[in-house]
């Protein structure tokens, strides 16, 4: 749609790394569809960890640790 290639999802995302970290959150992630190569591609930018999610080849979990004392989730 026209807003793609703005930079919203960046801002978007940017603001949702800053509000978890407010908050003391260890790790942020969430999963997108394998395809999403945009997403993919911005989330490794933001320093996103990316793989495969267990049991569906078409599903990516990315996740970010904001914390250094964190543990990777095991989820």
């Amino acid at each position: 749609d026209a807003w793609q290639g703005r930079g919203l999802g960046r801002m978007l995302l940017g603001k949702l790394v800053e509000a978890a970290r407010n908050v003391g959150a260890a790790t942020l992630s969430g999963i997108t569809l394998a395809e999403n190569h945009a997403m993919v591609m911005l989330a490794r930018k933001l320093g996103f960890s990316v793989r495969r999610e267990d049991g569906d080849a078409t599903l990516l979990r990315l996740e970010l640790r904001l914390r250094t004392d964190a543990l990777t989730s095991a989820s």
